[in-house]
Formats: C-alpha cells, structure tokens, sequence
C-alpha cells in the first residue's frame, strides 16, 4: 500500500501544470485607452490627496480667509474633525484650558502634543480623504467604479478610525500620569493682575528647586475631598514630562495647602512647594 501511494504521488507531481488563458475579443486600441485612462485617473487621485492633505493641514486658516470659496475649502476638513472630537469627547474634555501658556481652544488640554495632531492631522486626513474622492468621483466610470472607489473609501475610514483610537489612548495615558502628578516639571501662577512661572527646560536651578520642593519627603499625598473649600480655592497650571508631554489646570488653597486634579483627586501638598507658591504668589494679589 505504501508503495503504491509513493507511486500516484509521483505521478501528480510529474504532470504538468495548467495555466488557464484569458482571451481578449476587444480592439488593442481600447485597451491601450483603458491602461491610459487608469494611469492617468491614478495619477489624479494621488495628486488631489496630496493636495487634500495640505489643505486639511493648513484648515485652521480658514478663520482668517476673506475669498469665500477659499474659505469654505479650507473649512470642510477641520469641521469634520472638528465635529468628529465634538461627538467622541466627553462632556468637560473639550473645553478651554487655564490661563498662562495653555489660554487657548485644546482638544486634549491634558496632553498638548497629541492636541496638536488633533488640531492639524486629523483635518489632514480628512483632506486627504475628501479632495481623493473628488477625483475618484471625476475619473473614467469604467475604471473607477463604484466597488473600487468603496474599497477606497473603507481604507480611508480605516486609518481615520486607527488614528482616533491612537490620539484617545494617547490622551487617556497623559491624563492618568498627570493626575498622579508624575514628572512635574513646571507651573504657572495666576494671580488677580498677572502671573509667574516656574519651567525646567529654560531656568534650570529654579526647575530643580520645584522639583525638589514638590517632591520633597513622600511628596503629595493623596486625601479625601472633604477637606475642600472651593470658593477659596485659585487655578494653577501645572507641566509635566521634560518637553512639556502634560499639562492640568488645577485648583490650590493658599491656606491649607492642597491641591485638586481636574479629574478631582486632592493632594496635600508638601510645605515646601507651599512655601514656594507663595512666593510666586506675592506681587500678582
């Protein structure tokens, strides 16, 4: 038996592959017209997304634009992305940070870098994915189909959707390492008629006195928020990681020296970093 499987086996291998043959009944001209319209039409589409890219980048600009068609251009890509952060965040996230460096429109106040490619790649995706269609849309209707152009636009949506995840993950990591109050490494203090800070990166003795006054002993420690006094309590800007990764606005009491997160979690400070807020407090009551 086995030999005579050994046999048949041989004799498959032996036999010769079969390759089928398509044949063409049309005219070589239609053809050649056909591989011309596709490359041309391919060209196309890759030009308008790399248009659309640059468009949806530069978007923002669209509050500035007076030549209205210009205007309403520009503005189709960041409006989605726009409404796309709208629908997802939730409610308190979008919001408008504190004063000092972060006194401006954030998606992610929590993590300014990923707030940036929220601001500027997102739209630029959106760009990319809406002026390649326009001339998906204006191609040969017998090359670009309406099945191809669906395979286009699912891989649209797909790095869309992958790029949302990573820029909410990214977020989310920030938000939890800010609220543990990791890698501290600069504030602004508000007062009533200015304010002053503290950064590593650019006074280095006054980024290390910070830290080691934040840090100092155990360091913060958390406790309950029945300690709060709200209404006497004043908003600090707080930094974190080496290239300003993090940001918070927080709320501190003078008095009693504690300091609460933006997700609510209250710190007791120690009486270090207490004594150097106040510090920064004189002269801006």
């Amino acid at each position: 038996m086995a030999e005579i499987k050994r046999d048949k086996t041989e004799e498959q291998m032996e036999e010769p592959v079969e390759i089928p043959r398509v044949g063409y009944s049309g005219k070589d001209e239609v053809l050649k017209e056909q591989v011309v319209h596709y490359e041309k039409g391919t060209r196309r589409i890759l030009i308008f997304t790399v248009v659309g890219l640059l468009l949806g980048w530069f978007s923002y600009c669209y509050y500035g634009a007076d030549f209205f068609p210009l205007k309403v251009i520009l503005a189709v890509p960041y409006k989605l992305s726009e409404c796309l952060h709208q629908a997802l965040h939730e409610e308190g996230m979008y919001r408008i940070a504190g004063l000092g460096i972060f006194g401006r429109d954030a998606f992610f106040p929590q993590a300014p870098y990923v707030s940036v490619f929220a601001e500027y790649g997102m739209p630029a995706l959106f760009g990319g994915a809406i002026y390649g269609s326009l001339a998906y849309f204006t191609g040969d209707k017998r090359i670009f189909t309406l099945a191809g152009y669906v395979r286009f636009g699912c891989a649209w949506a797909a790095v869309i959707s992958v790029c949302t995840v990573a820029l909410f993950s990214m977020n989310s990591l920030q938000v939890r390492r800010n609220n543990c109050l990791t890698d501290l490494s600069g504030l602004f203090v508000i007062g009533d008629f200015g304010g002053r800070g503290f950064y590593a990166d650019y006074w280095e003795a006054e980024g290390d006195r910070l830290k080691e006054a934040f840090y100092e002993g155990i360091g913060p420690e958390e406790v309950g928020a029945g300690i709060r006094e709200p209404e006497q309590e004043q908003e600090l800007d707080l930094i974190f990681g080496s290239h300003g990764e993090g940001a918070m606005l927080a709320w501190i009491h003078p008095e009693k020296g504690y300091l609460v997160t933006d997700q609510g979690k209250v710190y007791q400070m120690t009486d270090a970093f207490m004594k150097l807020y106040r510090e920064c407090l004189e002269g801006w009551l």
